[in-house]
């Protein structure tokens, strides 16, 4: 069975806690420092106490990554991923949809599956779709964006029908 995470980016591999610690500026001058200028914006935003949890998620479950994040059209991003340490490339991307509403765009992906899934939406909105909710992990920006205790959720919602 296939396992998937809707990924969004923002409120998820960063928080408001990640920011306050250290200025933006001063990861990104660290960031540009190693990096092109093209990888390194998106590499001075993502914590890497998140990526860790992520990992975490992906080594116990073996799940695929679909970014659902307004992230997922930047062409860099799957070097991003690769720079600070995620352990899976990125499988797939969401679709765009008018409504911009992100329940409705992973019903528009998870729709055009037919082999059988199981999946998890980790995300800080709560734009979701009812029938949703309860693969839904909603992280808190204000914290740490994916903290361990949601990555331990994420793992138990994915491994449910194993």
């Amino acid at each position: 069975m296939d396992k998937f995470i809707f990924l969004d980016l923002d409120g998820v591999l960063n928080s408001n806690l990640y920011y306050c610690e250290k200025h933006h500026n001063e990861r990104y001058a660290e960031a540009i420092a190693q990096y092109p200028e093209e990888l390194a914006l998106g590499i001075s935003a993502i914590d890497p106490v998140a990526v860790n949890n992520l990992n975490k998620i992906l080594d116990a479950t073996g799940a695929k990554i679909v970014v659902s994040s307004s992230w997922r059209h930047d062409p860099y991003l799957p070097d991003v991923f690769k720079a600070v340490g995620i352990k899976a490339p990125i499988f797939s991307i969401t679709p765009l949809s008018e409504s911009r509403i992100r329940g409705e765009e992973i019903k528009a992906w998870l729709d055009k599956q037919t082999e059988p899934y199981n999946y998890v939406i980790l995300d800080d909105d709560s734009d979701m779709l009812e029938s949703q909710l309860p693969y839904f992990v909603q992280t808190d920006w204000m914290k740490r964006g994916l903290s361990q205790d949601d990555a331990e959720q994420a793992i138990k919602i994915l491994n449910e029908n194993d």
